[in-house]
């Protein structure tokens, strides 16, 4: 599995795409490394950036076996946790899918600018992307940034093919998660 010293292999991309693939879906190895030489070859391979992006949300997110008191040491801290997101910004800049743990890991600590700060960064990002969009709507009602919702509301007007249901689930999370009924009202009147 080792491509070294054949670039002519390492260059022949759909065949590292698949092997990035089958490595996470083994689960055996890291397939960090597989997706950072594509994106070598070809820096906006899109099916590589969203791999590497949740390679990165994996990291942050797994959670390690318990050891009792030893188990404190062994799990990541939240500053180790953001740290590991903006590496990954570094190396995938504006992505959303980082943009958006990334909100919600300063969420959990309680630094509500920064969160808004993340998320909205990740909404602008990706206008386009209905996902991203109502996540980062949900995430940042619940974050004290109504304001910024209703700044950047028209950017989710504009999304072409953009069907009711969206509106509609956008909605029924806010009643769900008691945000207000102003906001489940307004999301409904847009579908």
């Amino acid at each position: 599995l080792a491509f070294t010293g054949l670039p002519e292999v390492a260059a022949y991309v759909p065949a590292l795409v698949r092997l990035g693939a089958l490595s996470e879906e083994r689960g055996d190895r890291d397939p960090m490394s597989i997706w950072r030489r594509v994106l070598a070859v070809e820096p906006q391979h899109a099916e590589a950036r969203a791999a590497l992006a949740q390679v990165y949300v994996k990291k942050v997110q797994e959670e390690r076996p318990r050891y009792g008191w030893f188990d404190r040491l062994r799990r990541r801290s939240e500053k180790e946790k953001i740290a590991l997101l903006q590496e990954g910004l570094r190396e995938l800049p504006g992505h959303p899918t980082l943009l958006l743990e990334l909100g919600d890991q300063y969420a959990a600590l309680g630094k509500s600018k920064d969160a808004r700060a993340s998320y909205t960064q990740a909404w602008e990002a990706a206008p386009q992307q209905a996902s991203v969009v109502a996540a980062a709507m949900h995430s940042l009602l619940h974050a004290g940034g109504g304001d910024i919702v209703k700044r950047l509301l028209p950017t989710a007007r504009e999304m072409p093919g953009l069907l009711a249901l969206f509106w509609v689930d956008v909605g029924r999370s806010a009643l769900h998660c008691q945000l207000g009924q102003a906001w489940t009202d307004l999301f409904w009147a847009e579908a």
